[in-house]
């Protein structure tokens, strides 16, 4: 997958490409500070897609946004509150997790014609998670100190499946290592 940036902010716009290209293994091919500087370009000939930031959005006429409908995939990266009427594919929180926007660019939650936020659903502070029932007896196992391809026999189940889950029982309970699953699973709101 190919893509091009246009963000304003120099240094949030190498921290979204980093992010891009390291973590999504998306590959970012250009970055300028317009749309059409990007396609201009030879290699904004063959991009897949676009991520533009809210300023550089509402400075691009919007025919031009509609122009590329079809040809090239427009992810918005707002700042505060974009309007839904934007001509872009997805729209992502310049503060989303980036899984948010890997899913925004690879087109994997755009709705057919219309934008669509993609923002994760937002727990209230200091409500209780909710693990689905193979998320508690993974986290359960994970506490019992049992290694993922341990995990994975027990269960029977893939070893990458036992670390998406993992990733995913990390991310749901916000702890940054298996010891703070642990941990949070001892505490009595977790039982």
């Amino acid at each position: 997958m190919h893509v091009g940036l246009v963000i304003q902010d120099r240094l949030f716009g190498e921290s979204v490409a980093s992010l891009l290209t390291y973590v999504g293994g998306i590959r970012v091919d250009v970055s300028a500070d317009s749309i059409d500087s990007i396609l201009s370009t030879a290699a904004g000939q063959n991009l897949d897609a676009i991520v533009i930031d809210e300023p550089s959005l509402k400075r691009t006429p919007r025919d031009r946004l509609t122009s590329l409908k079809g040809k090239v995939r427009l992810v918005g990266i707002e700042t505060h509150e974009m309007s839904g009427e934007a001509p872009v594919d997805a729209i992502v929180a310049r503060n989303a997790g980036g899984e948010s926007l890997f899913r925004a660019v690879r087109g994997g939650a755009a709705a057919a014609g219309r934008a669509r936020s993609v923002h994760e659903p937002l727990v209230p502070y200091g409500s209780t998670p909710t693990l689905s029932p193979r998320e508690r007896e993974v986290a359960q196992l994970v506490a019992k100190g049992l290694p993922n391809r341990r995990i994975a026999s027990i269960l029977g189940l893939r070893e990458q499946s036992v670390k998406n889950l993992v990733s995913t029982i990390m991310r749901k309970l916000r702890c940054e290592n298996r010891v703070q699953i642990a941990l949070r699973l001892s505490q009595p709101d977790m039982n």
